[in-house]
């Protein structure tokens, strides 16, 4: 079976990690703003373990840094984990 759970860096030096689940709705925190979108992840996880979501995948909602919102991930068309507010179009079970 396919395994959508996703474990993404360390959050503290006890060794707790950050679960991201890959295909699913996801409540993360809105970490920073770029002129291309905003990094989201969980509170006090690493800004390396963030995870981008898009401007254009805002679908017309206004986000600001510290907000914590639900979120879709989704690997990219070159692999990387990503965040959408749009609904998907299909899911994989």
């Amino acid at each position: 079976m396919y395994n959508r759970d996703i474990i993404i860096g360390s959050t503290s030096g006890k060794g707790d990690k950050t679960l991201i689940k890959l295909g699913e709705y996801n409540k993360l925190i809105v970490k920073r703003e770029t002129n291309f979108g905003y990094f989201v992840g969980e509170e006090g996880s690493n800004s390396n373990d963030d995870v981008l979501l898009h401007n254009r995948l805002l679908n017309k909602q206004k986000v600001e840094v510290g907000d914590e919102i639900e979120v879709f991930i989704y690997r990219d068309s070159e692999g990387r984990l990503s965040a959408t507010l749009e609904y998907p179009k299909s899911k994989i079970r």
